[in-house]
């Protein structure tokens, strides 16, 4: 049995995934079908989307390298800090 998932995009308007799916699959269709453009591509055009891969990467590093510490407490592997020290703090009153 086919699963639909509701999105509501916030102005009231539904979609499901059915209607996603067609969506992207005419996209696709209508972009394919296009006939020659007799365009060129000069070398700028592939430096501008390797300069841009490398920012996408370096982006995503920084914004590791900032989250880190709620990354790893996101998922459990260390224990928050200030928890920690509050739960010390009660011990040490009792």
């Amino acid at each position: 049995m086919l699963q639909l998932i509701q999105l509501n995009i916030g102005t009231g308007f539904t979609m499901s995934s059915i209607n996603i799916f067609k969506g992207c699959l005419f996209t696709l269709l209508v972009f394919s079908i296009v006939p020659d453009a007799h365009a060129y591509i000069d070398p700028g055009t592939g430096s501008l989307l390797i300069q841009g891969l490398l920012a996408t990467i370096a982006g995503a590093i920084v914004a590791i390298k900032i989250y880190w510490h709620r990354i790893l407490t996101f998922f459990r592997l260390k224990r928050d800090k200030d928890r920690d020290d509050l739960e010390n703090m009660n011990s040490k009153e009792e």
